[in-house]
């Protein structure tokens, strides 16, 4: 029997007001899928490939955030160790590997900064897989005008403080580099010269060490500790967190915890 017109929505009132006093308030509709375009996207971010069929058509988030947050849990983003990464990424972009300090550099931004594979595989595309990079200046050094080469120049300078020294460059360092640029040297050679000073050799790595032992053991570093480890930062491109993983496997901090 069909029931009136009249009576349809009186009657899907009524459903409703006894699923609400049944069981609460009625589960709200669910938002739609996101677009594949979107999926795609996310992906080659979070895990530097693309997203199989079979992800797109089940993909179980529904915003953006989630499926990032889904990625950033799973077993394949954390097989995923920064090394191999950056390695990829290189050889891909550049055809080689990378240089100490580059992998120094992008380690930090992976693992200090959160950097994602996507932005990792962006800015080595973006920062060195051009020409200008085979001949030791670095890319952006030929653009058009003084002030164009002179932006260069500082950006290369503080490309290099970052990489090296872990920090930008004092007045007097950008001066005398930018002189030293200016007048035929390369990139090349100013990071080897950075490579060189005492900041570099002795300095940052004693730092990082005595606030790796802080860290882990509560005490100063003995003076075996401090060369060993400066050592390893120096010719290795250990980071800090390096040096604390390594002290927790010490018979130290085994003993320390119990």
């Amino acid at each position: 029997m069909s029931l009136p017109g009249s009576l349809r929505p009186a009657l899907v009132l009524l459903a409703t007001l006894a699923w609400v006093t049944a069981f609460g308030q009625p589960r709200p509709p669910e938002p739609p899928p996101l677009e594949a375009a979107v999926v795609v996207e996310v992906y080659t971010d979070i895990l530097g490939r693309a997203p199989h069929a079979w992800e797109v058509t089940y993909c179980p988030a529904h915003t953006r955030n989630d499926l990032r947050s889904l990625l950033l849990q799973s077993f394949e983003y954390r097989a995923l160790s920064p090394e191999v990464v950056i390695h990829r990424a290189f050889f891909e972009y550049c055809g080689r590997g990378p240089t100490p300090e580059e992998m120094r550099h992008y380690r930090r931004r992976m693992i200090d900064e959160r950097w994602s594979v996507g932005r990792i595989r962006q800015d080595i595309n973006r920062q060195w897989s051009n020409d200008d990079e085979h001949h030791g200046r670095g890319p952006g050094y030929d653009n058009d005008g003084p002030r164009g080469r002179r932006d260069a120049i500082d950006r290369m300078i503080e490309r290099a403080y970052d990489d090296l020294l872990e920090r930008r460059p004092d007045r007097e360092g950008m001066e005398h580099y930018r002189r030293f640029l200016e007048r035929g040297g390369s990139e090349s050679s100013m990071r080897a010269r950075l490579r060189e000073s005492e900041e570099y050799r002795v300095k940052l790595p004693d730092s990082k060490t005595t606030r790796a032992y802080q860290n882990v053991l509560r005490r100063a570093p003995d003076a075996g500790g401090m060369e060993h480890y400066r050592k390893l930062l120096v010719d290795r491109g250990w980071s800090q967190r390096d040096v604390e993983a390594d002290l927790r496997r010490s018979d130290e901090y085994r003993n320390r915890k119990r």
